[in-house]
């Protein structure tokens, strides 16, 4: 199901697509109809004002119960334990300004995608920028240059395990 929000004042005008799931509906997208993206705080005050304008009044006479996640996203709950405790340890560790560019970041660095990879992790790029920005406050810059990696590491190791 899609719908659209029209712009008014504190909201940007944006489609907002609604997912069927074995136990319910998900909200998988919200985007922006005149702007090229939304920011994380436009999107979840969209998000906001759909559950409470739309889904809540909607779900309760039926019995359905609405959630919202927080708007700090969890990377544990797409990563195994030890994918996770690889991922703070290189983020703990490593020098945010640099990246994974100093030996010993690499290192930590490779240690988690080697870990996604052998785990088959669902962990998708676009998820490890908003975590590394949002939660962890990594530089634009950097997060991207990371989720870059992260994406072409899993592809590359993917493709050496098909030839191999």
């Amino acid at each position: 199901m899609a719908f659209e929000r029209a712009a008014s004042p504190g909201y940007e005008s944006a489609g907002l697509v609604l997912f069927a799931r074995p136990d319910g509906l998900e909200v998988t997208n919200i985007v922006p109809l005149q702007r090229s993206e939304l920011s994380h705080q436009a999107y979840n005050t969209i998000l906001e004002d759909f559950a409470e304008q739309i889904a809540r009044p909607a779900a309760n006479p039926a019995g359905f119960v609405v959630e919202l996640s927080g708007n700090t996203i969890q990377i544990e709950d797409k990563l195994s334990e030890a994918a996770a405790d690889a991922l703070h340890r290189f983020n703990a560790l490593a020098n945010k300004s640099t990246g994974a560019s100093h030996p010993y970041d690499r290192q930590r660095w490779f240690d988690f995608v080697i870990q996604t990879h052998t785990e088959r992790s669902k962990l998708d790029s676009d998820l490890l920028h908003r975590w590394l920005i949002e939660s962890e406050g990594w530089p634009e810059d950097q997060a991207s240059d990371l989720a870059i990696e992260y994406e072409r590491s899993r592809a590359l190791l993917a493709r050496f395990e098909e030839t191999a």
